[in-house]
């Protein structure tokens, strides 16, 4: 097992790409990953890793850390629709990232659970780069 430590995002050609959960960037704690590279450690560095953020391993090899697409449930909406959806989402306590005029969070409970809680709303399943920033938001 190597260790690795952070470069930062540079540029890099010559880094191999590794998919990572969005976990990997939202906590500051030690990681195993198995990459093409083989099994590899990283060490917390003090703050959360980046998407694009450049890794060197103890052998002098590159990676850059990209965050894999998740299952997620995407709402449109409008001023009135919104206010319920507001409401059911703020209850569940989920993450919600906001891309214009759609709401996407991510689908962590079986079909059931959301057919039952979110009954009324209308939604697609989808895949995507889910990052939260409902608090980082401009109204």
């Amino acid at each position: 097992m190597r260790t690795v430590k952070s470069l930062g995002i540079i540029p890099s050609n010559d880094a191999v790409p590794v998919e990572v959960d969005r976990d990997v960037f939202e906590r500051t704690r030690r990681w195993k990953l198995n990459t093409p590279l083989g099994e590899l450690v990283i060490e917390p560095i003090g703050r959360p890793l980046q998407e694009g953020e450049v890794l060197l391993t103890d052998t002098g090899e590159k990676i850059v850390l990209i965050q894999k697409d998740e299952p997620v449930l995407i709402f449109s909406y409008d001023s009135i629709s919104s206010f319920i959806l507001g409401y059911k989402l703020g209850n569940l306590h989920l993450p919600v990232m906001v891309d214009g005029n759609r709401a996407l969070v991510p689908k962590r409970f079986p079909d059931e659970f959301y057919r039952r809680v979110l009954e009324g709303l209308t939604y697609i399943e989808g895949r995507a780069k889910f990052k939260p920033n409902v608090n980082k938001v401009e109204v």
